[in-house]
């Protein structure tokens, strides 16, 4: 029954911490504790570079045995130079995000909103900046401050089906609408979202060793968005699939993820011209990363880090990128109810605009303090 039960948390908290651009949890927590972070994300192309200090921060709050409340919120700064230097800081918006677990352990719920506590309405320097943070392959860990407020309902099951745990589920988003520019009137509605998520679990063997392999496909549908009450931009359609394995060596544990987005032709347009693009503007994009994880001595641990992104250029040869990152890791046991952890990873290749490549580097440091109370 534990394992059943985390391949539903799984299965649902993958497709809700995508729709909340916040990393999922495995399990649910049965102990309030708070997490404060530090953040520090810099890239560089010639002379241009984007870089951002950002101090995220999660407190989890257990109800009840079976459900829990989280409120997550990042203070950021972020800062763009390219000739000129821009800026953009604030408060983001601020999630509130719960789990029920119903008592024969069958269906997981979740509800959630976002308070627009962020900035959103920008001006011209300040869009310079968020056109540079929406990148996917630099992943900043807050990618924009606000984007009005947000309300998600989802739901997710679990069985055994012969030696596999099989989990599904389904969510809703839906978006509410905000200004986004300051210098002129302009309400911007985007659109709603529904997410379908399917996922197993199995215990195998791999290279001699007892592994555990989980595979899940998430796919995404997008209600048009409008501006003035005019549909004006319609995304295409989302599969993700992903699959992660967890192999136990005699002297390390290893975790390979990869993970690979497929993304359908927008439609743009205003009135009788909003259409679906003659070229996907939406390329494929390929990712992997691994943990090698030593044995935990004294309460430490140290972790090596790989990240790889393979994005493909989009039908307009624009979008491509190709992005090597290594690094490490380190978690540290103060005692029962304090842990420190932190990473340092860094990057180099290249992406690609208009068939031209261009060499890029990068460094991303996080470091997180958590305590239970």
């Amino acid at each position: 029954m534990k394992t059943k039960i985390n391949i539903l948390f799984i299965s649902l908290l993958i497709c809700y911490g995508i729709l909340l651009g916040q990393d999922y949890t495995p399990r649910l927590q049965d102990q309030m504790n708070t997490l404060t972070g530090l953040s520090f994300e810099t890239w560089k192309a010639k002379d241009d570079r984007i870089t951002q200090f950002a101090l995220p921060i999660t407190f989890i709050y257990p109800v009840q045995d079976r459900m829990r409340i989280d409120v997550i919120t990042s203070p950021a700064v972020s800062t763009l130079s390219s000739g000129e230097s821009f800026s953009l800081g604030g408060l983001s918006d601020t999630r509130i995000r719960g789990h029920y677990l119903t008592e024969n352990e069958k269906f997981l719920y979740t509800f959630g909103i976002v308070l627009p506590t962020g900035k959103n309405s920008l001006n011209a320097e300040e869009f310079n900046v968020a056109n540079a943070l929406t990148i996917h392959a630099f992943d900043f860990k807050v990618p924009n401050l606000g984007q009005g407020m947000d309300i998600n309902l989802g739901v997710a099951t679990a069985f055994e089906y012969g030696e596999y745990i099989v989990g599904a589920g389904l969510s809703y988003l839906k978006k509410n609408n905000y200004k986004p520019f300051n210098d002129f009137d302009f309400d911007y509605l985007p659109g709603d979202e529904y997410t379908f998520t399917a996922g197993a679990e199995r215990n195998i063997t791999l290279f001699g060793k007892d592994s555990r392999v989980t595979g899940d496909a998430v796919f995404t549908i997008y209600e048009s968005d409008k501006g003035n009450d005019e549909k004006i931009f319609k995304s295409g359609s989302r599969l993700l699939l992903q699959t992660s394995a967890f192999i136990k060596f005699s002297n390390f544990d290893m975790l390979v993820f990869l993970r690979e987005k497929i993304k359908g032709k927008n439609k743009t347009g205003i009135g009788d011209a909003f259409e679906k693009e003659r070229k996907n503007r939406n390329g494929n994009e390929f990712e992997i990363s691994g943990q090698a994880l030593l044995p935990a001595q004294n309460g430490r641990q140290i972790i090596g880090l790989l990240d790889i992104k393979l994005y493909g250029n989009n039908q307009y040869n624009t979008g491509g990128a190709t992005l090597f990152g290594l690094g490490g890791g380190y978690r540290m046991k103060i005692n029962e109810q304090l842990f420190l952890d932190g990473s340092l990873r860094f990057y180099f290749g290249s992406i690609t605009n208009a068939s031209e490549s261009t060499g890029i580097t990068g460094i991303k440091l996080n470091g997180g303090i958590r305590y239970y109370f």
